[in-house]
């Protein structure tokens, strides 16, 4: 896990990811387990986006800025991030326009 220089990516991120077994009465139960663990630049949602996020969902929206691996290319929308004490959902995870040198993974807050 490597922390760039340039203090772009200052924010350390775990992304887990959700297995599913079954408990002693044969119901499902969700147990999420670490994945990877990044340095991220985080930029939270402003202005519209986090007016809209508000109305239909009630939850803070931002992107992740992670250097581009195979570890990350992988980060799914079934996973999650876990970052400042709250557990984030992907909702998308695309290369960025530096000729794919990073990962741009949007999530909303789990307010749940």
């Amino acid at each position: 896990m490597d922390r760039v220089n340039n203090g772009r990516r200052n924010r350390l991120i775990r992304v887990e990811r959700a297995t599913i077994t079954t408990n002693n009465y044969n119901e499902e139960v969700q147990t999420w387990g670490p994945l990877v663990s990044a340095w991220a630049r985080v930029i939270f949602a402003k202005g519209t986006e986090r007016r809209e996020a508000a109305q239909e969902q009630a939850q803070a929206a931002a992107t992740f800025i992670v250097l581009a691996n195979s570890d990350t290319a992988g980060i799914s929308v079934e996973d999650r991030i876990v970052f400042d004490g709250s557990n984030w959902n992907v909702t998308s995870n695309i290369p960025s326009e530096e000729f794919n040198a990073e990962r741009e993974i949007e999530a909303v807050r789990d307010v749940g």
